[in-house]
């Protein structure tokens, strides 16, 4: 029954794990995607030339007017009303290529961005960013690195923090006022806060389970020989074996080592 469960048990930190390293992949990896998506869609690409030669029609039929009116070949009543008309004409056919290229590119843009490609190219810097700044703190706590170098981690995920929140709910636009900014920062300085001390916990309980680890290795490799060593040898030769640590001192460290280890 305990190894079916132990079997279970390791099944699932399999799974566990594999589920946590695809997870990981995808965040490091997430600004490549955007290559996936195109920056303009195939209509964009077809329509954006045509302005252009839109204006230059316009502008070789009041050169051909001017022309004319040069040789003496209409009058000048003439030329003023077909350049108006001309000038006209032109202005709104102009306007209306203008007004479908920007509804174009609204249909394209997300979330105030000019695509998915560029927002997606964002979104994924961001996350690799802030997964490496989440696993400098968690080194930090290991390692027990100086509180300054926790201030540059939490720091890191505070920037980010405050790009995921305009990314995801504000667009470009609001970045112009003081007011968003302020709100974000402070969101992300909020946020960071639990990130801090949420990261400061859950590395407090790989610390013991370490810990743990590391007493039942040393059980295994040291107090248990040396206790065992000394019972094999008075159960066979009836006396206590010759060394510098008794069966008592042994005990002793035994004693101390566990007291050190399971205290929090």
């Amino acid at each position: 029954m305990m190894e079916q469960l132990t079997t279970e048990t390791q099944t699932k930190n399999k799974i566990l794990g594999t589920i946590k390293g695809i997870v990981v992949f995808l965040i490091i990896t997430m600004s490549l995607f955007h290559v996936a998506f195109d920056r303009k869609t195939d209509e964009q690409i077809a329509h954006a030339p045509l302005y252009k030669l839109e204006a230059v029609k316009r502008d070789l039929s009041i050169d051909s007017l001017q022309q004319l009116f040069s040789n003496n070949a209409i009058t000048k009543d003439h030329y003023l009303s077909q350049y108006v008309v001309t000038k006209n004409h032109y202005k709104k056919n102009l306007k209306k290529l203008s007004g479908k290229r920007k509804y174009l590119a609204r249909l394209q843009s997300f979330r105030g961005r000019s695509s998915f490609h560029f927002w997606l190219a964002q979104f994924g810097i961001i996350s690799l960013a802030f997964y490496f700044c989440c696993k400098s703190l968690y080194s930090d706590f290991v390692t027990g690195s100086t509180y300054r170098h926790q201030l540059v981690s939490i720091s890191g995920i505070i920037v980010c923090l405050f790009w995921y929140v305009h990314l995801i709910f504000l667009t470009q636009k609001d970045f112009n006022g003081n007011k968003y900014i302020g709100i974000l920062i402070l969101c992300a300085v909020l946020s960071s806060v639990f990130i801090y001390y949420l990261v400061k916990h859950y590395t407090y309980k790989d610390d013991i389970i370490l810990k743990q680890l590391s007493f039942i290795e040393r059980i295994r490799t040291i107090h248990y020989p040396a206790i065992a060593v000394k019972a094999k040898f008075a159960e066979k030769y009836d006396k206590g074996l010759i060394s510098e640590n008794k069966v008592e001192d042994e005990i002793k460290e035994f004693q101390y080592d566990l007291t050190d280890s399971t205290k929090h």
